[in-house]
């Protein structure tokens, strides 16, 4: 007996991805024991989330020593700890408004 193979595409807003993620992140560093399926399913979210890439540009003010801790960062993580330390920067309006921006999911039939 051979097995096929199932492919199912559905759909899932980005709000509930993120939030299923955190509830069982919280699930599972709050209970004791193992939990595979809940591990599973947090991986396979985590899967999904990185399909997304979101682009960011800062604004920094601030003093020479920390400006060049930003440009020395390698990750938008690095960049975001910095600023978290410091509290000096700000996503530039124009970055902020073109990521919220809707875009039009083209298709391979030319709609």
């Amino acid at each position: 007996m051979s097995s096929e193979v199932l492919t199912k595409e559905v759909t899932m807003p980005v709000g509930t991805a993120i939030s299923r993620l955190v509830n069982l992140q919280y699930f599972v560093s709050t209970l004791l024991g193992s939990h595979p399926e809940k591990e599973r399913e947090i991986a396979t979210l985590v899967e999904a989330l990185d399909a997304f890439e979101v682009t960011l540009s800062f604004s920094c003010d601030t003093e020479s020593e920390v400006q060049e801790a930003v440009m020395e960062a390698e990750t938008a993580l690095d960049v975001l700890l910095c600023d978290a330390e410091t509290q000096c920067c700000r996503i530039e309006e124009r970055a902020a408004s073109e990521a919220a921006r809707p875009r039009k999911i083209s298709s391979s039939r030319g709609d």
